[in-house]
């Protein structure tokens, strides 16, 4: 997605749009091309050696996506991102990127453990969140304004 004049974002080649939700994959050539400090996030290894070290020591791959949500609605109802039939991925990561979030905002994320009471969580920059891809059902509430995270 591209930076608008409004805060917001417009689809570019390589986006998906999601209800005023767009995510760019940094390996769709024109993301490549139009966000370079974002293609070389991508191919840069040190967040999944520090996350192997650290946490997760049979993280084999990571896939990176910049989300920008427009701030006009958008939001992501309950769901898991993935299945042990779907796919290999077990763990989700969101790293916000919203130096000025405020309540008025909107755009918490809303987790519903299996076994335990929901949270809601701010999405201020700097917050790292991880959770089970195939077991947390979360979703978001609607943004007010433009909201900004990383997903690994």
């Amino acid at each position: 997605a591209a930076a608008t004049e409004d805060g917001g974002a417009a689809p570019i080649a390589g986006t998906a749009v999601k209800r005023g939700i767009y995510e760019a994959e940094p390996y769709a050539p024109d993301v490549l091309e139009s966000c370079p400090r974002f293609a070389a996030l991508y191919r840069d290894d040190t967040l999944l050696d520090a996350l192997r070290r650290r946490l997760l020591e049979t993280l084999r791959r990571t896939e990176i996506r910049l989300q920008v949500n427009d701030g006009v609605g958008g939001q992501f109802g309950f769901h898991c991102d993935s299945s042990p039939t779907l796919d290999a991925r077990e763990v989700t990561a969101l790293f916000y990127l919203n130096e000025a979030w405020e309540p008025a905002d909107g755009g918490e994320l809303r987790l519903l453990p299996p076994d335990g009471e929901s949270v809601t969580l701010e999405p201020r920059a700097g917050r790292l969140v991880f959770f089970s891809a195939h077991a947390m059902l979360h979703g978001t509430a609607p943004a007010r304004a433009p909201r900004y995270c990383f997903t690994l």
